[in-house]
């Protein structure tokens, strides 16, 4: 390797560590009492859940694709009042990614009345939002 292809090889890193930090903002958004739970917390709010469908972010910090789609749930979160959004970072409550099977991230778990009804696996925003909408819709779920 000669010396400008280690200089170009330098400067790339360095750019891809400026796109690396731009894309690691802070994904926490606005305060959200559902955030980081343990397995013990997770479950009681589950059960204690007052709205019929909950959405459970399954994440860890060094996640790019939870990061990039953490936006896009907090947006969801504002505009669906009637679901209640969890998010559980993996990493801390690896007793609940066991539980339901975690093997890719983001996983998304969608809960109705306390029980597992589905999960999309991957940052794929839409699929999501129709599973989402599907659950409401069904049986009265409005």
């Amino acid at each position: 390797m000669g010396a400008n292809d280690l200089t170009l090889y330098v400067s790339s890193l360095h750019l891809f560590k400026i796109s690396l930090t731009i894309l690691f903002c802070s994904i926490d958004g606005p305060a959200n009492e559902n955030f980081n739970l343990t397995k013990e917390e997770f479950n009681k709010k589950l059960l204690d859940n007052e709205n019929l469908l909950a959405v459970v972010d399954c994440y860890a910090d060094w996640c790019p694709p939870c990061k990039a789609i953490a936006p896009a749930i907090d947006k969801m979160a504002a505009e669906y009042s009637n679901v209640t959004f969890f998010k559980i970072n993996v990493d801390k409550a690896f007793d609940v990614a066991q539980e339901y099977g975690i093997r890719s991230l983001p996983t998304f778990l969608i809960f109705k009345n306390g029980k597992k009804v589905g999960e999309v696996v991957g940052a794929l925003e839409k699929i999501l939002k129709a599973k989402i909408d599907a659950n409401l819709t069904e049986e009265g779920g409005n």
